[in-house]
């Protein structure tokens, strides 16, 4: 098997540095330390993302969840998100792949929902 060498690394990872200094970028220690026994196309394929929903109507349910937050206008995490871009954001047409937008989405209402279960006290200065 010869594979180019190109480094890959992130900055969230818990694995030390010299193991994120692999062949290519996205590489795992796990999978590069198998790869003598795995198959070409399995060591080539590209990972995706997880959990990744290419399910449409996932990124309808979000668009739903945003409208709903959006017609809570005191809602507090509208002094953190961009009220507009979040309007914006659940009133676009829906993408064929919900990848695209879904993380805006997913990032504004995970933040509404904490805000909601724990009531944070957030003072911007």
């Amino acid at each position: 098997m010869s594979r180019s060498a190109t480094t890959g690394s992130s900055s969230t990872s818990s694995t030390p540095l010299g193991l994120q200094v692999l062949r290519r970028p996205g590489e795992d220690p796990a999978q590069e330390a198998t790869a003598d026994v795995l198959p070409q196309s399995v060591y080539d394929r590209v990972k995706s993302p997880y959990p990744s929903t290419q399910d449409p109507k996932y990124a309808v349910a979000l668009q739903d969840h945003a409208k709903d937050l959006l017609a809570r206008p005191s809602h507090p995490v509208f002094d953190l998100v961009d009220r507009e871009r979040l309007r914006r954001a659940a009133h676009r047409d829906t993408p064929s792949s919900p990848r695209p937008g879904a993380r805006g989405l997913e990032r504004a209402l995970d933040l509404a929902l904490w805000m909601d279960l724990y009531k944070p006290e957030i003072s911007l200065a």
